[in-house]
């Protein structure tokens, strides 16, 4: 019988039970918040455009934060994937 695409083939990891490694959980948070957290890894204001921040750190990629509440999880993770900061020293930036 042949099988759709999108169904999970015989020994390969479909990511749905378990198998595949998973990502930490992201906090809620705004716009503001992640401009806060983010200065601690020695982010600094460059300019703002209508409601978006762009943040310039010294070794770093520079990112752009949008001032919404809350942030979507996939912006955040794009800005934090772009930062190269992990998941877990983050959220521990936000609670200091």
């Amino acid at each position: 019988m042949h099988r759709p695409y999108y169904f999970a083939q015989p020994g390969v990891p479909s990511g749905r039970n378990g198998d595949k490694a998973t990502m930490p959980p992201l906090p809620i948070i705004s716009g503001a918040d992640c401009i806060q957290a983010l200065r601690k890894f020695g982010y600094e204001f460059a300019r703002q455009n209508g409601s978006h921040v762009r943040m310039v750190c010294p070794g770093r990629m520079p990112v752009t934060v949008p001032m919404h509440k809350p942030l979507k999880r996939g912006t955040l993770r794009s800005i934090l994937r772009t930062a190269e900061i992990e998941v877990e020293v983050f959220v521990t930036a936000l609670r200091r």
